[in-house]
């Protein structure tokens, strides 16, 4: 059997939607269904050593605080831009349990991300593992990271494991879509807040096409040139791809208790979910807090109190 070339064998796993990640000197390889032929395997199995090199990078849980007297770990989730530093916030106002944050590995510059929501979870629940070894598991996710958190729990308690709870903070159901405003809307907002709209719209229109475009256009220079991406192009390139793994994914009902932590403003694109964020159908055992601020404020220093305070209330609630 000829020998595949490392560079053709990574064009045809990519093209074929095989997942690689290394752990140590292990590779872990997710592939559809009937996708990995025996030439396919043969060659990841030639090439190993070049593979764990290559994938080897990853982003392990970041410890803010350290759990005290027994005290539980809860590993928290990144919203869509990939990294976690809004938990900086949080560290003051816990009082004996863990904080650990997880952040996808594009906050380093990697490129090469995982293609599904499922090597997602495979890569977190590694990296979540190599911190603690068996649960009890209490994982939090901020916004759309709030699905990811959601599905690591549902496979956790799959494979045996205690989860006591989930939190999601503003996380809505992916199936919920921004709508748009009707003429009568632009035209009371035109009225009410002229100089907002203007503003908003001229931004929209004009700025943010631009500078897409331009960003865009870095990313692919650094794709083609195999090269790390540069700080500020990593957040909207993390949020890129996850937007394009949210689309495809398949939220499976998740019986295990649920904590839903809301922002009270709600952008009027998006109010048509209601307090539940379109979580009633999916979630038997859900626990509803608000907290009077908005989706962005959620994670800023002024509310961290208030948020921490509603996720420990929900914590010492759970069957830890």
């Amino acid at each position: 059997m000829a020998e595949i070339a490392l560079d053709e064998l990574l064009r045809t796993l990519a093209d074929n939607g095989v997942g690689i990640a290394a752990d140590g000197d292990r590779l872990r390889v997710r592939a559809p269904e009937g996708v990995l032929t025996e030439a396919m395997s043969e060659a990841i199995r030639q090439h190993k050593s070049a593979l764990v090199a290559a994938f080897s990078e990853r982003v392990s849980p970041i410890r803010l605080a350290e759990p005290i007297d027994g005290c539980p770990i809860l590993f928290c989730v990144h919203g869509a831009g990939g990294n976690a530093l809004f938990l900086r916030h949080w560290i003051d106002h816990f009082e004996g349990e863990g904080l650990y944050a997880i952040e996808s590995p594009g906050t380093n510059g990697q490129t090469r991300l995982p293609r599904s929501l499922a090597d997602l979870v495979d890569l977190y629940l590694a990296e979540m593992r190599a911190a603690q070894s068996a649960g009890p598991y209490l994982i939090a996710g901020y916004s759309a990271g709030g699905v990811i958190a959601l599905e690591m729990g549902r496979r956790l308690r799959a494979e045996g494991e205690h989860v006591p709870l989930v939190v999601l903070l503003d996380t809505f159901h992916p199936s919920i879509e921004m709508r748009t405003h009707s003429s009568r809307e632009r035209i009371h907002k035109i009225v009410k807040m002229p100089a907002t709209f203007t503003q908003n719209l001229y931004r929209t229109k004009v700025l943010d096409v631009r500078a897409y475009k331009e960003y865009s256009e870095g990313v692919q220079a650094h794709l083609a040139a195999g090269t790390r991406l540069p700080i500020e192009l990593r957040e909207q390139y993390m949020e890129d791809h996850l937007t394009s793994l949210m689309a495809e994914a398949l939220v499976e009902p998740y019986d295990g208790p649920v904590a839903l932590i809301v922002a009270a403003s709600v952008n009027d694109i998006l109010d048509h979910a209601g307090p539940l964020r379109g979580w009633e159908e999916v979630l038997s055992d859900l626990r509803l807090e608000e907290v009077p601020c908005d989706h962005h404020q959620l994670v800023d220093a002024p509310f961290a109190h208030l948020v921490v305070a509603a996720i420990r209330r929900q914590i010492r609630g759970a069957a830890v």
